[in-house]
Formats: C-alpha cells, sequence, structure tokens
C-alpha cells in the first residue's frame, strides 16, 4: 500500500489561530482504503514564527475522522483543554475487504466537511475562503487516479495560495507536518483558477535542484507565486485547472 498526505488551512484566519486540513491515506486499486482526516488549530503568527528562530508554532488538535479496525471514528477535542479526552463516535463500520465502501466513507466524510464550511459562510452572508476552496480543490482532484498517475511525484503536499508568503507555507506549515521530509506544493492562483505544482524544501536541500531557489526567496519573504515564477522559469508549468 503507498501512503501520501496533504495539508492545507481552511477558514479564514481567527485573530492569531488558523485551522488546518491534515490528510493522510493510503491506495490500493487505485481507492483509499486507509486514510485519516484531522483539524487542527495552529496558535501563533508569522511574526512569532519568525521570532521563534524557526520553530514550527504549537498546534491544537480539534477533530480527526479516520479509519481504524475497519471502523470509521470521529474524535472531538477540546482545544482549550488538550490533556481533556477526546469524545468518540461511531459514524461507520466496514466489513473486510470491503475497499469501495472505506473509499466511498472517505469522500462521505469530507463532502460533509466542505458543506460545514459552506454553511458558515452562507450563515454570516459572506464570500467562501479561498483557502478553504484551494484545499477542498485539491483535495477532489487527489481522489481521481488519473490524478494521481500524473502527478505521481507529488508527496507531503502542502496547498497555498499564490499570495501565501513562503516561509509561513512551506517553512512553518512544512516543517510541522513534514519535518524532515521532501515537500511539493500544491499554488492556487485565484484569479486564473489554477493550480501550480512544484517541488519544495525540507530541512537539508539538494543544490542545483530548484528547491535552492526557494529557500534563498523565503529569506527575502517572497509569495507562493513569486517562488513558482522562478521554479518554473524554465520549464514547462506543471499545473491544472481548479474547476
Amino acid at each position: 500500500m503507498e501512503y501520501n498526505e496533504f495539508v492545507g488551512a481552511v477558514g479564514p484566519a481567527d485573530g492569531n489561530e488558523v485551522t488546518e486540513l491534515h490528510v493522510r491515506y493510503g491506495v490500493r486499486n487505485d481507492r483509499y482504503v486507509d486514510w485519516s482526516i484531522a483539524l487542527n488549530i495552529r496558535i501563533g503568527t508569522l511574526a512569532d514564527y519568525l521570532a521563534s528562530g524557526g520553530k514550527p508554532l504549537h498546534r491544537r488538535r480539534y477533530q480527526r475522522i479516520e479509519l481504524v479496525n475497519s471502523t470509521v471514528r470521529r474524535s472531538h477535542f477540546n482545544p482549550a483543554n488538550p490533556d481533556q479526552p477526546p469524545v468518540v463516535e461511531t459514524l461507520h463500520r466496514l466489513a473486510r475487504g470491503q475497499y469501495q465502501d472505506a473509499d466511498g466513507c472517505y469522500h462521505q466524510a469530507m463532502y460533509e466537511l466542505s458543506r460545514c464550511f459552506e454553511d458558515q459562510y452562507a450563515a454570516m452572508n459572506i464570500r467562501p475562503d479561498r483557502n478553504t476552496q484551494a484545499t477542498f480543490g485539491f483535495a477532489n482532484h487527489n481522489r481521481k487516479p488519473e490524478f494521481r498517475a500524473r502527478y505521481h511525484w507529488l508527496a507531503n503536499t502542502i496547498v497555498s495560495l499564490e499570495s501565501d508568503n513562503v516561509e509561513e507555507a512551506l517553512m512553518e506549515r512544512g516543517g510541522a507536518y513534514f519535518p524532515g521530509l521532501d515537500r511539493t506544493a500544491a499554488v492556487w492562483f485565484a484569479d486564473r483558477s489554477r493550480l501550480n505544482f512544484i517541488k519544495a524544501p525540507r530541512s537539508t536541500v539538494s543544490p542545483a535542484s530548484g528547491e535552492d531557489v526557494i529557500r534563498a526567496g523565503a529569506a527575502q519573504r517572497v509569495t507562493m507565486g513569486m517562488a513558482c515564477d522562478m521554479v518554473n522559469l524554465q520549464q514547462d508549468w506543471a499545473d491544472l485547472l481548479l474547476a
């Protein structure tokens, strides 16, 4: 079984708190047969991260939906009291070998989460947050076997907006979820409704790979869109229309 992960922000920032959606999934026969979906709350701002000297900001668990022993479970955590045991509910039970049902349960869980955010925006009579659109948009594309085959090199992916800061998206968020690992980024250019995919840096960067260009740019506090421009300056862009 092949495992992979991606993470992105969902919802607008609430003061110094940002909600993040983190998905880990295992694929067999082109289906998600093992998976977990976590909502975490990041505490702190980019300024706090820079002041810490590059130490990832603190995160609190909020909600987790996962497939455990053929059972889909949802755990509710109390962000105000991290030591409090979660409230766990069983959502679905699967028979052994029901790969299609496991994949369907993932789809249903992500659909319900996306609708939850849509309902919140509708209740407040505001436009959907672009971070939320980008994260769920990438998640929808990543469900398709043809997408995963075309972009087979995507791994440990950080979903971001082209206006996001490199230090915040790749360095802080990437360092928190994928420390010391190779990473990629899915960058949404909202004006073109397109996703651009690039390789991103890890803690140690191999030279002459394009990754050193991003790291050098991060020191200048460039945006993810600028990083894409630098990496793809002399290459065909790896991108996809975000429908």
